[in-house]
């Protein structure tokens, strides 16, 4: 098929809801529409050289199906029927008998054919409306009733090409049970990883290990190096020795084999909607006859070939996943072979079907891959989406694309995949008022959504949820850098020791497991700069230039330079590591740790911040942090350092303060999840209860409480007994009473 399935569907919905809509409005009887409506689904057979297997008057037990084509039910209706024909609101009697009537046929198909509830998509049609219907998650998903424009007729009409597709449907249940810890994939994934690491020692392997290990140990609350029972588990779960077991190790291997399944599903899906010259990489990499031409397919994924060919610069900064490649072997070919072969199974385009599934995607495979126990050793609680959505709505966060929002602690990307949920809903209910252009709306969503995370693995998730949320507008503008940085909310912004430090006048020190990089902070006073200097350091890199030659392509590229020794050893830095076999993400990770300094301050911050406790943080990490607690007077007695961590301080507590000062505008409000303990503990607690801080040069500021929710009864958190709250607050020169 020459033409791309997204210009396809989008030209088929065009006429599709014109030859429906002028039906609707000659139609005397509902069988008029469906007559319309199989005639232009004719033609979508034909342009796309699919089979749609449709049936028609379809006997069920609770009468006849309109249209059955496998998974799809449709029943139309006449719209001149003031009894039957669909309402604009969902109380309308002709919706509500469609409605009922299409939930009766879901029970007819599961208990007939087998077919389970989640694998079905009901639409009710008049000509003038649809109303889809799924289930999931044991509860009814029904949609307001839309008018019939080309943008709802593409949904509709994605549902139904994928049916004529090759491929098993990208589902989450599908997905754990063939790349989980219970499939045959994983457990020889992680064999082979974790034998190649514990045995290896190239340098470049072992520094990004390393760098992996501090920054997952910041925000886990667990210590790597110690196995516990639960590891021990893991460990036996997937085939590893037990003995002499490195929990770090393993933590590891698990984390890159999951983010090699990340890499490869995001370019299939990416690529599947936008057509990509020589086919998607799991086609190229299928058609790899020797483990050679395999591994040099994975280099030019692992190099961002792929994205960029979209025209998406930062996909894969910051990675440390991609170690596996320097230490190739037999056994890596094989199970990626084995990986590649079963994605390769799959139709990416059925995440066209139904937007609320996709966002599940990843998280219910981690899940799958690390038992709940394991996860919450390790700190980490993901946030059901309802209490996302929960928490958006006591902020007040609507979906208007022109807000900004921040997750300071983004994980997964729960938060940031819901706002753009409400964006494109909002777009969608105000298209024809707003004037945004599809191009436009992606440019907002880039723009206003935005997250941070220090943990490796979870950039590259909300990455990648990000990436689908939005992969039907990539080709709608010229260039795109997903605002998810691998950084410390926390540090970053401070002018105290730790992450950053030195003379601010002149340069900031970063600490890395590689070395401690002391960047010129010239070239760090807008994201434009750091962003291209990044560049210019790997390209001048790649291509061996002398320092006087890189000092050249500066100025060539106009970036402030005048500190010239300081741009010279940094750069000498890194050609030393490159020496070295060290090299290949510094670069980046220098940008990416530069990115909270340039986030214009948001309306709304919203997140789940790290739970976790003072006493658990690495030591280098809690001297970095420490004064940071006196300065936002969580602690206002003598002596504070010898009684901090004495009352379980939690990194959440600062997390808040620094969040609410240093990227939050006045007008603004930050709503986090948050542990319910700090409304009780002494020590840090009774400063967090004080709501408000002074900065020098600042008069005082009030955190202004506008709620707080103690949701300890429900135990938002499957399997875990934690007390949560949650709390919403904005911002007032004068105490507020909480509400």
């Amino acid at each position: 098929m020459s033409t791309p399935p997204q210009t396809l569907i989008t030209e088929r919905a065009k006429s599709y809801a014109a030859a429906i809509t002028l039906a609707a409005a000659k139609a005397t009887k509902e069988e008029e529409i469906r007559i319309a409506s199989e005639r232009e689904l004719g033609f979508l057979e034909q342009a796309a050289g699919i089979k749609l297997e449709g049936k028609h008057e379809f006997t069920v037990a609770s009468g006849f199906v309109d249209s059955v084509y496998d998974r799809v039910i449709i029943e139309y209706k006449n719209p001149h029927s003031a009894s039957n024909r669909l309402g604009e609101s969902l109380d309308a009697p002709g919706t509500r008998k469609v409605i009922a009537q299409i939930q009766s046929r879901f029970d007819d198909i599961r208990t007939e054919q087998n077919q389970p509830l989640n694998s079905l998509f009901g639409v009710g049609l008049d000509g003038r409306y649809f109303v889809f219907i799924r289930y999931r998650d044991n509860q009814w998903l029904i949609q307001d009733p839309v008018p019939v424009t080309p943008h709802s007729a593409e949904r509709f009409l994605w549902a139904l090409f994928n049916l004529g597709t090759r491929g098993k449907p990208l589902t989450a249940q599908r997905l754990a049970q063939d790349f989980g810890a219970d499939g045959q994939i994983a457990p020889s994934a992680v064999r082979v990883l974790y034998n190649a690491l514990v045995q290896t020692n190239h340098p470049k392997v072992l520094v990004f290990f390393n760098e992996w290990r501090i920054l997952f140990s910041e925000v886990c609350g667990y210590d790597v190096n110690m196995p516990s029972k639960k590891i021990l588990k893991i460990a036996a779960s997937y085939g590893v020795d037990e003995n002499r077991l490195s929990p770090a190790h393993l933590l590891f291997s698990l984390h890159t084999y999951y983010a090699l399944f990340m890499k490869l599903l995001a370019a299939e899906v990416v690529s599947s909607v936008h057509q990509l010259p020589g086919g998607t990489p799991l086609r190229r990499m299928m058609q790899a006859v020797t483990g050679t031409k395999l591994r040099h397919e994975l280099e030019d994924l692992e190099a961002g070939s792929t994205f960029r060919h979209f025209n998406i610069t930062n996909f894969l900064e910051g990675d440390l996943f991609a170690w596996y490649l320097s230490i190739w072997s037999d056994d890596m070919d094989g199970w990626i072979r084995r990986l590649v072969t079963e994605l390769d199974n799959y139709n990416a385009r059925t995440l066209s079907e139904d937007p609320v599934e996709s966002r599940d995607l990843l998280k219910k495979l981690y899940h799958q891959l690390f038992p709940r126990t394991v996860r919450h050793d390790l700190g980490e609680y993901y946030t059901p989406d309802w209490l996302a959505e929960h928490l958006l709505a006591k902020v007040g966060y609507t979906g208007d694309p022109n807000a900004r929002m921040l997750d300071p602690a983004c994980g997964s990307g729960t938060f940031l995949v819901l706002a753009i949920s409400m964006i494109r809903h909002w777009y969608d209910e105000h298209r024809e008022e707003c004037a945004l252009s599809e191009g436009e709306l992606c440019r907002k969503i880039l723009q206003n959504v935005v997250g941070f995370d220090l943990n490796p693995l979870a950039v590259m998730a909300a990455r990648t949820n990000y990436l689908i949320a939005i992969r039907d507008l990539v080709n709608q503008v010229g260039g795109i850098e997903i605002p998810v940085y691998l950084c410390d909310s926390i540090m970053t912004p401070s002018e105290h020791g730790g992450l950053f430090s030195g003379n601010l006048e002149k340069a900031r020190e970063l600490k890395t497991a590689a070395s401690t990089f002391v960047i010129p902070t010239e070239i760090a006073r807008t994201h434009g700069d750091i962003a291209r200097y990044a560049d210019v350091l790997e390209d001048c890199i790649r291509n061996k230039y002398s320092a006087i030659e890189f000092i050249a392509r500066c100025k060539e590229e106009n970036l402030p330079i005048a500190e010239r020794s300081l741009h010279s050893e940094l750069y000498g830095q890194l050609v030393k590591l490159d020496d070295d076999g060290k090299n290949g993400v510094w670069a980046r990770i220098i940008k990416n740790a530069f990115a909270p300094l340039f986030t214009p301050r948001v309306d709304f911050i919203i997140g789940n911040p790290p739970w976790v406790n003072w006493e658990s943080l690495p030591e280098m990490y809690r001297q970095s942090t420490a004064s940071l607690w006196t300065d936002y007077g969580l602690f206002r007695q003598k002596g504070y350092k010898a009684k901090l961590g004495g009352a379980k301080d939690d990194i959440s507590i600062l997390m808040t303060y620094v969040c609410h000062d240093a990227y939050l505008k006045e007008s603004g409000k930050l709503g986090f999840v948050i542990t319910q303990s700090v409304f009780k503990t002494k020590g840090g607690g009774e400063g967090f209860r004080g709501f408000r801080y002074s900065r020098p040069g600042t008069g005082e500021t009030h955190m202004a409480p506008l709620a707080v929710e103690d949701l300890s009864n429900l135990q938002p958190f499957e399997g875990a007994t934690n007390r949560t709250a949650l709390i919403t607050v904005g911002k007032s020169e004068t105490p507020a009473p909480l509400a």
